[in-house]
């Protein structure tokens, strides 16, 4: 099963090798843990096919797999 930082990496080694600047824009989307919860199926499918994904909607939907979801940390003034 794929998970957010699985699909980090691929994108950081699309970074790495010099490819087009929409890589970086991936990034800034990716580094919310719950992304993929968030954006667009259609975006999430861009994201994922530009990452070279054959089977894009399948890894969609494990990334949305509720085991994936990670809780937010909220921050309480005064701790």
């Amino acid at each position: 099963m794929r998970s957010i930082d699985d699909i980090r990496e691929i994108n950081q080694n699309f970074i790495n090798e010099g490819q087009d600047e929409k890589y970086d824009l991936i990034k800034q989307i990716l580094e919310d843990d719950n992304c993929f919860f968030k954006i667009d199926v259609d975006v999430a499918v861009d994201i994922l096919m530009s990452l070279g994904f054959t089977k894009p909607l399948q890894v969609y939907a494990e990334l949305v797999d509720p085991s994936n979801y990670r809780e937010e940390k909220k921050y309480v003034v005064g701790d």
